[in-house]
């Protein structure tokens, strides 16, 4: 047998499919790993939407309190208004950390921050003429605070849906990855596979045939045992036939 020969089969059959097993952890490690970024990032995605419906809801509430102390005088009506001027600078600043990769992003929050502070001069001013029993009307009536809020939410609103398409666009990369992951190894798996079955057996079952005909030309034949012969000065009682019955 080729002894040579049968070590490297037999370390390639064993050696090829050990490999592929360990390639095939590292992938999915990598996989995994890939995965788990992905989720992270949409997870982020899903964290700065959810802060930026907040600074909507803020914003929202200042302008609902400032409107129901005009109509009514009520100061309780500010309430909600100083609570939400107080929050609102800090959780733009806030939202601004958090999308600081996205240059975009921080544009839109740095002029809706602008755009909060230039509403709240017209916002205490007319609640200062107010107070005083001032004729405010006709400021508010110019449009200004509205037009200022309006672009306020314009922004928030360009900078949700923004966000959103990041939020799908990472999902759908996760997705496609995942899939294209799973084929390239089943493919690589089958591969690897239909090489072992082709090229295997054929040289094991080729050295199998071997052995008999080695072992029958190594075993030599076995040679007839040749008579004693007695020796020619042989004592005379070896000399003589043995007596008979």
């Amino acid at each position: 047998i080729d002894q040579q020969k049968f070590r490297r089969i037999l370390t390639r059959n064993s050696a090829v499919p050990l490999g592929v097993g360990v390639l095939s952890v590292a992938l999915f490690i990598g996989l995994i790993f890939y995965l788990l970024s992905v989720l992270n990032w949409v997870e982020h995605s899903e964290h700065v939407i959810g802060n930026v419906n907040e600074i909507s809801k803020l914003n929202s509430d200042m302008e609902s309190g400032v409107r129901g102390f005009l109509i009514t005088g009520d100061e309780a009506f500010l309430n909600p208004y100083e609570i939400a001027r107080s929050r609102f600078g800090s959780e733009v600043d806030t939202l601004s950390q958090l999308v600081s990769d996205n240059p975009a992003q921080v544009g839109r929050l740095s002029r809706v921050k602008a755009l909060s502070a230039q509403w709240n001069e017209f916002a205490q001013r007319v609640i200062d003429l107010k107070r005083r029993g001032l004729d405010y009307v006709g400021i508010v009536s110019a449009g200004r605070g509205k037009n200022v809020n309006d672009e306020i939410r314009r922004e928030l609103t360009d900078f949700t849906v923004a966000e959103q398409r990041l939020r799908q666009e990472r999902s759908e990369d996760a997705r496609s990855t995942t899939l294209w992951s799973v084929a390239a190894y089943l493919l690589f798996t089958l591969g690897v596979s239909a090489m072992l079955a082709v090229l295997g057996p054929p040289e094991l079952l080729h050295l199998s045939d071997r052995p008999p005909q080695v072992l029958h030309d190594q075993v030599e034949p076995a040679q007839p045992i040749p008579p004693l012969a007695c020796p020619r000065h042989a004592p005379p009682h070896l000399a003589q036939p043995p007596p008979g019955p």
